[in-house]
């Protein structure tokens, strides 16, 4: 890399970004500056594509990702699969969403859930369940440890076509949520737990079904004379993200996902959405879920989401984008940036 100190310019390839680091480190830049060079949406696109699977731990990169969190106002979850645990010390986020809908397929689960259902008395279905919430609660409560106290969203996993009412399996998904978050705070945490419904249907549908998650967690927590704050939201589809719809929903809700995962919502349509929800609730948060980002970024920014959901591989490129939108609309002084981590 060039830079000349007395006309204070830069000239920064993007295999430059340890010296850029360095700069800021020595005073001759401001991390503000730093932030904003043009090569850096490579450069973090490359470090996450490696940090995947060997993400270094002080690494510039890393350096770079953490001063993000310093400037950027949206906030970032981390969509994990049921089976990734790939959530890298470079990716810190402000919640993890649990929203695979593989986890009734998944190994154990599967073969305990189908001996389940094909027990033959009361006795082995219950020896069954009791292994099922075992299991599914030793995988919530690594979550729940490694967010130390950061949200952590759970969607109940139904079987296609059948009322949340009538699947035995969302009894046990629940069961053994709660029991883990109530765990993580025995550990000293103070959890978040949440707890989403995909796609409810009319608003009257919704209500009563969090009148049944409200009594099967209060059922559960009981047992244990524990109390563990909750909150239940709603999970849309794109296709299913209508504003009408939206607005009822938010008379009963916590919070609400959009997923753009499958299908690009217009950011008009999105717009009318976060309005008529807001004219509801004004604190609601809503958040968007996307699977790529790219193409997105500079509208899904603008849109009025409270933040975005996205995998792993996509946190680094979000965080500095974040950083960089909230650094170009604050160029009075630094001193006025709102900090987040």
């Amino acid at each position: 890399m060039d830079y000349d100190l007395d006309k204070e310019e830069t000239a920064i390839s993007s295999k430059s970004v340890p010296l850029l680091v360095e700069l800021v480190q020595r005073g001759v830049m401001s991390k503000p500056n730093a932030l904003l060079q043009h090569f850096l949406e490579d450069a973090i696109r490359r470090h996450s594509d490696a940090a995947l699977f060997h993400a270094p731990w002080n690494s510039a990169e890393d350096t770079l990702l953490e001063w993000c969190d310093d400037f950027r106002f949206l906030r970032l979850r981390l969509n994990a699969g049921w089976e990734s645990r790939m959530v890298s010390r470079g990716r810190k986020a402000d919640g993890l969403c649990l929203f695979n809908s593989g986890l009734r397929q998944e190994g154990k689960i599967a073969d305990l859930l189908q001996s389940y259902m094909s027990a033959s008395t009361p006795e082995k279905r219950s020896l069954l369940s009791g292994r099922m919430i075992s299991r599914l609660k030793h995988e919530y409560e690594y979550w729940f440890e490694h967010m130390k106290g950061r949200p952590v969203t759970m969607s109940l996993v139904q079987e296609s076509g059948v009322s949340l009412h009538k699947d035995y399996f969302l009894d046990q998904q629940l069961e053994a949520f709660m029991r883990a978050a109530l765990k993580a705070m025995r550990n000293g945490w103070e959890p978040v737990p949440e707890i989403v419904i995909a796609n409810p249907g009319e608003a009257d549908t919704f209500r009563k079904l969090r009148e049944w998650v409200d009594a099967v967690a209060e059922q559960t927590l009981w047992t244990y004379y524990h109390s563990v704050p909750y909150r239940i939201g709603v999970l849309l589809s794109a296709d299913q993200a209508l504003p009408a719809a939206a607005a009822e929903l938010a008379y009963y809700t916590d919070l609400l996902f959009i997923d753009c995962t499958q299908m690009f919502l217009n950011y008009a349509e999105l717009d009318k959405i976060i309005k008529s929800v807001r004219r509801i609730r004004p604190a609601m948060e809503i958040w968007a879920i996307f699977s790529h980002m790219d193409e997105h970024t500079e509208p899904a920014f603008q849109s009025g989401v409270s933040g975005f959901v996205c995998p792993p591989s996509e946190a680094a490129f979000i965080k500095l984008k974040a950083a960089q939108l909230a650094l170009r609309q604050n160029q009075g002084g630094e001193g006025m940036w709102q900090i987040f981590g």
